[in-house]
């Protein structure tokens, strides 16, 4: 026989901390504090940018060597879905929406994936190479046709070596 549902409601001090504007989150944020907030992600940019120039470089000192030594692609492609995530997750709050793009295409492309040839392995660096010159171009936003073929660019490769 079949159990009943049973909705349990949360306590009425945690309702009310998540919608008190003097102890939660206040949802109707002034003009200022949108200011401030604003000012807070733009400082942010430049660290961003630095972070996910590091995390590239070492990225591609990690796909020479898993090139030279297909016994380390496994732990490389651990590595790429771990930084493409983050990438992907952190490149459209700094205006980065390429960035994310092509950061969500390298994710799709080795989330599921054991192993990678060498063609396959091209295909990673050039996802890598892509969003290094995008952020060292400083291009948050290239005209929109081009990203939407840029994109598609990608999409199709992928589908190609997948």
């Amino acid at each position: 026989m079949a159990k009943k549902v049973r909705i349990i409601r949360p306590p009425d001090d945690l309702r009310r901390r998540a919608v008190n504007a003097t102890r939660g989150l206040n949802f109707d944020l002034t003009p200022e504090e949108i200011a401030r907030i604003e000012t807070a992600v733009h400082r942010s940019k430049d660290r961003f940018v630095s972070q996910v120039a590091e995390k590239l470089k070492a990225l591609r000192a990690l796909h020479l060597e898993a090139e030279a030594k297909p016994e380390l692609r496994p732990a490389y492609l651990n590595q790429l879905r771990d930084d493409s995530l983050a990438i992907k997750g952190l490149g459209g709050t700094f205006g980065y929406s390429l960035v994310t793009a092509i950061a969500g295409s390298l994710n799709d492309f080795v989330l599921k994936r054991q192993s990678v040839d060498p063609p396959q392995l091209t295909v990673i660096r050039l996802h890598i190479d892509s969003i290094y010159v995008i952020l060292a171009r400083k291009a948050a936003a290239l005209k929109p046709e081009l990203e939407g073929e840029l994109v598609a660019s990608f999409r199709i490769l992928t589908a190609k070596h997948a």
